[in-house]
């Protein structure tokens, strides 16, 4: 029922009962405990698509190179642009570490190698990226015993090396399942790699610049993500 007048304008639970007000009006209705929740075969797998997605922003916050955008977050960018690589199969939502996108980047980076000793980690691109490429960001990843990803090591890699491929050697990283790989592309001759007092020393530094500002004159374009599973 509908109250007015006399008894003014509240909101709220009393007793078995739940006021609320609706386009200036009082209103009363009885109190349910059960509130709908279907179970849809659709609405559980779009669910799962999203736990999955939020979980793996959280553990890689650190390294996502996604600038936030008014009031969206750079996590829930992330997850935006990554929920339609989720695969939903038997109760399961999955999704390959190696396709994850770090970046709002679309240009192309040639596929990630990696190589050395159980004392180093070696990484490097398979070819020479486009020649407006000037450093390239590694991120070496594993997954804890709950099988959650973890950033193991990062760098930033801003010489090229004689064959253009951008080697970097990690000491002893431990285990590492996947790597993880982006370009900067420089969109101000001779930006370099700093933004006023801020050091960028490896990818999840550059990440948290990105993250927190917009870089304008400097080297603010990102390529495409590219990833490699490790055979371990």
């Amino acid at each position: 029922m509908k109250l007015n007048g006399i008894f003014g304008k509240g909101s709220g639970k009393v007793g078995e009962s739940v006021w609320a007000v609706s386009g200036g009006v009082q209103i009363v209705r009885p109190y349910n405990p059960n509130v709908s929740n279907p179970q849809t075969p659709a609405q559980m797998e779009q669910r799962a698509k999203f736990k999955l997605m939020s979980q793996i922003a959280a553990d890689l916050a650190s390294v996502i190179a996604i600038p936030k955008d008014g009031l969206k977050s750079s996590r829930n960018l992330f997850v935006s642009k990554n929920i339609g690589l989720v695969e939903y199969e038997r109760d399961n939502a999955n999704v390959m570490v190696t396709d994850l996108q770090l970046t709002p980047g679309t240009a192309y980076l040639p596929g990630v190698v990696v190589g050395g000793t159980s004392d180093h980690f070696e990484v490097h691109l398979e070819s020479a990226p486009a020649a407006d490429v000037d450093a390239v960001a590694y991120i070496l990843l594993d997954k804890d015993g709950d099988n959650q990803l973890i950033v193991k090591d990062t760098a930033l890699v801003t010489e090229a090396g004689a064959p253009g491929t951008f080697v970097t050697v990690f000491d002893s990283p431990g285990n590492v399942a996947f790597v993880l790989a982006y370009g900067v592309k420089s969109s101000a001759a001779g930006a370099g790699f700093s933004y006023e007092n801020y050091s960028i020393e490896n990818a999840s530094a550059l990440a948290k610049l990105f993250t927190a500002r917009t870089i304008k004159n400097a080297s603010g374009a990102l390529t495409k993500t590219v990833g490699l599973k490790v055979t371990q």
